[in-house]
């Protein structure tokens, strides 16, 4: 809707409501609301609705676009009650007016190999297995696009050797952290409180139970019959014979559907656990949090130093100000002594005399 003079604008309200798939939002202000209070109260909705003004053609032509954050008929937008900063009273926006530019919310609809399909979404999965189709424009009726689908290399081989190393490398460090007196020259930073990593212990399980592949997770293939033996001192090797077997058995096939390892259910896997623990987003993680736990004490006791150091330089500086006063004092009793002891010796010769 355009045609206001400013952002901060006056807008003309009469039970304005604001629809959203199918619910319905009403904003009932106070005193005189501006656009820039309308704009505020849109976004604050949590739903999937965003609004912004926009400068059009000049500084004095502005614009109000509200529109749905979602794809598709279920979650279309319309709302009624909203006027033009033009002093009017207050009415219901007649849709006709030329001041309104609106798009009418729609589904994608499309045809595969004969089969009529319509989604919510431009991004589409499910309609040919382990391919997303990614619909940029409309076709005129009759036309057609032929896409061609074939299996890209086989890195599966690459993937698998890289996730042996990976947690190699991790048993690696865990082993060195955890060392103490008994089984190394040199304990580790953990040597006393092994507890502390107890974590390594569930990731070490998950990797036990195997793994799980399919749309559902519903079948589970072993580590070893996808080349990766479990070895007495707990790292990991890659056996290339059952590998080639099963790749020969189509284990890429079954990669490419998505494979999750320690699967118990879609929230508790390999994957969530790591994730919960470590943080990827905002270091939210558990790990992480003690990490910042930690370097919040260690922050602590770096400032208690200082503290303690700016005290003992204050002691010091005292104990030797005192020090100066007292040799200073010495000095004079020194004088004193050595005065003293002429004056008592001249009162004895003149005695003697």
């Amino acid at each position: 809707m355009h045609g206001y003079a400013s952002a901060n604008a006056t807008v003309y309200v009469d039970n304005f409501t604001l629809t959203v798939g199918e619910e319905d939002f009403e904003w009932t202000p106070t005193g005189s609301p501006t656009l820039s209070d309308l704009v505020t109260w849109v976004n604050s909705l949590g739903t999937n609705v965003y609004a912004r003004v926009v400068q059009t053609t000049s500084t004095s032509e502005f614009a109000l676009q509200i529109f749905g954050t979602k794809t598709g008929v279920d979650s279309a937008i319309t709302f009624s009650g909203l006027n033009l900063d033009d002093g009017s009273p207050p009415t219901t926006v007649d849709p006709a007016d030329e001041s309104i530019h609106t798009s009418e919310a729609a589904d994608s609809e499309f045809t595969v190999n004969g089969v009529a399909f319509q989604r919510s979404s431009n991004s589409v999965n499910g309609v040919i297995d382990g391919v997303t189709l990614n619909l940029i424009s409309t076709s005129a009726d009759g036309e057609s696009e032929v896409v061609s689908v074939s299996r890209g290399t086989d890195s599966s081989e690459t993937v698998i050797k890289k996730l042996i190393d990976s947690y190699n490398d991790l048993m690696t460090s865990y082993k060195g952290m955890t060392a103490n007196s008994i089984n190394s020259d040199k304990p580790g930073t953990f040597a006393n409180n092994p507890t502390m990593l107890n974590f390594i212990n569930e990731i070490k399980a998950k990797f036990a139970k195997g793994a799980n592949y399919g749309d559902s997770m519903e079948t589970l293939i072993s580590l070893g019959t996808m080349g990766i033996d479990l070895q007495r001192d707990g790292s990991l090797k890659f056996n290339s014979l059952n590998f080639y077997s099963a790749q020969a058995d189509g284990l890429q096939s079954k990669l490419a559907e998505g494979v999750s390892v320690g699967y118990t259910s879609s929230s508790n896997n390999l994957k969530e656990y790591l994730k919960d623990l470590i943080g990827f987003s905002g270091n939210s993680g558990s790990l992480a949090t003690l990490i910042r736990s930690e370097s919040t004490q260690i922050s602590g006791l770096n400032k208690r130093q200082l503290d303690l150091q700016d005290r003992l330089a204050s002691v010091q500086n005292s104990l030797i100000s005192q020090y100066s006063a007292l040799n200073a004092l010495l000095y004079q009793l020194s004088q004193t002594n050595n005065a003293l002891t002429g004056a008592l010796d001249a009162i004895s010769n003149n005695s003697k005399n």
